[in-house]
């Protein structure tokens, strides 16, 4: 197996420093980004999520209007329907005996399961 010479010139080390010298050199020179530059992003970020939130407040604002009309025309329309007197009448009186009769079903049904086990009919 062939072994690996790792070793260098003192020329070829020479050079080595003298590049990374100078690539050093070249990156501290190089003039980093301004201040301004940096601003202006957090400002257009800032700007950016203002829209989004004010965006999202109009939107559900937009939307709690459009159910609030949406309730009062139902609500209009429900109010328009007015019965008849004799239709309301009517009703009512078919209400009333509806309830009569239930309530009549309802007390037979007690009385019978109150009568004594002897008394029951059952069919």
């Amino acid at each position: 197996m062939p072994q690996i010479v790792l070793s260098h010139s003192p020329a070829k080390l020479h050079g080595i420093r003298d590049e990374n010298a100078r690539l050093v050199s070249h990156l501290t020179l190089k003039p980093l980004a301004s201040a301004s530059a940096f601003q202006a992003d957090i400002a257009t970020h800032d700007r950016v999520l203002d829209w989004a939130q004010t965006n999202c407040t109009l939107r559900r604002l937009r939307t709690e209007r459009e159910v609030l009309a949406a309730n009062l025309r139902m609500h209009r329309r429900i109010q328009a329907i007015v019965p008849s007197r004799d239709v309301a009448r009517k009703q009512h009186a078919a209400a009333f005996e509806a309830s009569r009769a239930l309530v009549s079903q309802i007390s037979a049904a007690n009385h019978v399961a109150s009568a004594p086990a002897t008394q029951r009919h059952v069919p």
